[in-house]
């Protein structure tokens, strides 16, 4: 009865329109071990207790997608010792299959779970390959929206200082391809990559979002964004070979990432930064362009 109540309360984490929070699920996963293992050694028949100990392994596999190795260990343990004791009593009544049991058991308790796990850490090599700009290193247009996603998701991390786009386009690019091969120009983009990372905050995201697009997006407060923009620019003219860059900023203030919808949000921010790039661009180039904007109606 304990147990059964036990369950229904677990249930009831899944049951409201919020998905359960770490916490919540560290201890779900705690408290369906317990459950489980109490289930199966009160079971009066040991091959029926035995059976239902395969439920660990659907457990585990749980832990390999979203929980630490730690409670993958614990699981583990708490599944061995479950069969170990109950194996013991089949073996008073039939020790060949106490032993077939254990064996089978044991393999699927382990394997099932280790094996869904090597097989994430593949996919994730693979997503976080296909986020990153395989020339430069820095984020690419898919694994900026995805960092951006994250950011908004986890707190109000922009709050009162707000958030700002920065659209950077190297002037003349072309001609440096023309000139001196697209090697060259590789290495250029490769410079500038490297001189955005050095220049900017730790808490920026750069990203390379065009051919000789980049663009950098950062909580910073309105008063520091003509600055940061200089900065910017200034860098890029001190690489080599020399080259120079128009740049456009969009700047929200106070932006609550709790209540925003924060893909609309993140696209018109670009979206206003690429345009004022291009003004700084039709102004000659080497300068930048700047602009305080609200947010966009929500649907």
């Amino acid at each position: 009865m304990v147990v059964s109540l036990l369950c229904l309360a677990l249930v009831a984490l899944w049951a409201r329109p919020r998905w359960p929070s770490k916490r919540q699920s560290q201890l779900f996963t705690v408290a369906a071990m317990v459950c489980l293992s109490a289930a199966c050694l009160a079971d009066a028949q040991p091959l029926a207790g035995l059976t239902g100990c395969a439920s660990f392994a659907a457990v585990g596999g749980y832990i390999a997608f979203f929980h630490s190795a730690r409670l993958m260990v614990l699981n583990l343990s708490t599944a061995l010792l479950t069969i170990a004791v109950l194996s013991v009593r089949l073996a008073a009544e039939d020790t060949l299959l106490a032993a077939c049991k254990f064996v089978v058991l044991v393999v699927a308790v382990v394997s099932i779970p280790f094996s869904l796990q090597t097989l994430l850490q593949f996919v994730g090599l693979d997503v976080l390959n296909a986020d990153v700009d395989p020339l430069t290193g820095l984020l690419n247009r898919r694994g900026l929206e995805r960092r951006m996603s994250e950011a908004f998701t986890a707190a109000s991390r922009f709050g009162d200082r707000g958030i700002t786009a920065v659209m950077i386009d190297l002037d003349n690019f072309k001609s440096i391809n023309d000139s001196a091969g697209h090697a060259a120009g590789d290495a250029v983009l490769v410079g500038v990559g490297q001189t955005l990372l050095t220049a900017v905050r730790p808490s920026a995201t750069v990203a390379r979002v065009g051919g000789e697009e980049f663009l950098v997006i950062d909580d910073i407060d309105a008063g520091g964004v003509v600055a940061m923009a200089e900065q910017l620019r200034a860098a890029i003219a001190a690489t080599s070979p020399a080259i120079t860059a128009s740049i456009g900023t969009a700047h929200a203030k106070s932006v609550d990432a709790r209540t925003t919808d924060h893909a609309t949000f993140v696209k018109f921010l670009v979206a206003e930064a690429d345009r004022q790039m291009y003004i700084a661009k039709r102004g000659g180039g080497d300068r930048s362009s700047h602009a305080v904007v609200t947010l966009p109606p929500l649907a």
